[in-house]
C-alpha cells in the first residue's frame, strides 16, 4: 500500500492526507484474504507507515541470497532490446526502496543513478497524463478491468505489451 502511494506521489502528484486514509482504510480489506483481521492492522494510514519503517531496519526483514536473484531476474528484460529501459526500471526500483532495503538487495543508488532518476520523473510526470489509457497501466491490470467488465479475449496490442510487460503473450 505504502509503495503505490509513493509511486502515484513520484510519478503523478501529491495525494492528500484524508485521501491516504481512505485509501489506506478501503484497501485494509485485501488483508483479509491472506487472513490478517483488522485487529491486526495498524488503524490509520500514519500507525501503518510507523509500522513500515520500524520493518525496514527490523530483523522480520531479510534480503537472502534467492531474494536478490530474484530481484535480479525482475530488473532484468526478458528481451535485450529493452535493456536501456530495464536500466530505468532498476534505477527507479531503487530509488524508490527504502535504503535499508535498497541496501540489502546491493542495488546501487549514487549520483548518475539519481541524475537519470530524477530525469525519469520529469519526463514521466509530463508524459503519462498524455499516454492512452493502454499505455498507463500494467496489462495485467486491463485484463483484470476487461474482464471485471465482462468483455474477454486479447487484441494483438494486448498480446504485445503482455510480451513487452511479461515476455509472454499473457499473464498466467
Amino acid at each position: 500500500w505504502e509503495t503505490s502511494i509513493l509511486v502515484y506521489e513520484t510519478f503523478v502528484g501529491p495525494i492528500s492526507h484524508e485521501d491516504k486514509e481512505t485509501y489506506y482504510r478501503e484497501t485494509k480489506r485485501f488483508a483479509l484474504l491472506f487472513g490478517i483481521t483488522n485487529d491486526n492492522l495498524p488503524k490509520r494510514w500514519d500507525d501503518f507507515m510507523d509500522y513500515n519503517r520500524s520493518q525496514w531496519t527490523s530483523r522480520e526483514i531479510v534480503v537472502t541470497k534467492t531474494a536478490r536473484r530474484l530481484a535480479d531476474e525482475i530488473l532484468t528484460p526478458p528481451d535485450p532490446l529493452f535493456a536501456p529501459l530495464s536500466d530505468r526500471f532498476r534505477i527507479v526500483t531503487s530509488a524508490l526502496l527504502p535504503l535499508p532495503v535498497r541496501e540489502a538487495f546491493e542495488l546501487p543508488f549514487g549520483s548518475a543513478e539519481k541524475r537519470t532518476f530524477d530525469r525519469t520523473v520529469s519526463f514521466l510526470r509530463k508524459v503519462l497524463p498524455r499516454l492512452p489509457r493502454r499505455l498507463r497501466y500494467v496489462p495485467p491490470y486491463l485484463d483484470a478491468t476487461r474482464r471485471l467488465e465482462g468483455r474477454s479475449g486479447n487484441d494483438p496490442l494486448g498480446r504485445l505489451m503482455h510480451h513487452l510487460y511479461l515476455g509472454r503473450p499473457r499473464a498466467g
